[in-house]
């Protein structure tokens, strides 16, 4: 790590020709405020109903999800369908659920995200395998809003 710094800081001398003192000064500005650059960390609500009853919506998207995938992934090769099929698993797909700003009501107002992925899950609900395979998800509003919300 020392001599990916030592280099940069020969770089950074030959080219700007700066006194060393200066590009110091610069370095250790910079390598102290990389810890300042990392995500926030958002306020969380625990709210035991919500997670049931979010846990039960998100379980019949993993489910659906998996059900028209299925032709997809019967096509693969066969240790990449095993890799897939165990990815698209209701049971890891509710694990990774878990940990989601939706679950965990963090970024938004909770009963907007309560309501928006409601909303979403309903809409979800009336589409076939065709329609979700042709992106008709992202015509409905309350998922694109959801889908923000997760990348928070």
């Amino acid at each position: 790590m020392k001599t990916v710094y030592f280099a940069l800081l020969q770089s950074i001398l030959s080219f700007f020709s700066l006194p060393k003192s200066l590009v110091w000064l610069i370095l250790l500005f910079a390598i102290f405020s990389i810890p300042n650059c990392k995500k926030k960390k958002l306020p969380e609500f625990h709210d035991e109903i919500w997670r049931r009853e979010s846990l039960e919506m998100a379980s019949s998207f993993c489910a659906k999800y998996l059900e028209c995938s299925t032709p997809v992934i019967e096509k693969m090769d066969k240790k990449l369908q095993n890799f897939a099929k165990n990815q698209m698993s209701t049971s890891q797909c509710v694990e990774r659920f878990k940990k989601s700003n939706v679950f965990r009501l963090r970024g938004e107002i909770p009963d907007t995200i309560k309501n928006s992925y409601k909303t979403c899950f309903a809409e979800f609900q009336k589409f076939s395998c065709d329609d979700l395979q042709n992106g008709k998800m992202d015509t409905v509003g309350e998922c694109n809003q959801i889908r923000s919300i997760q990348k928070l």
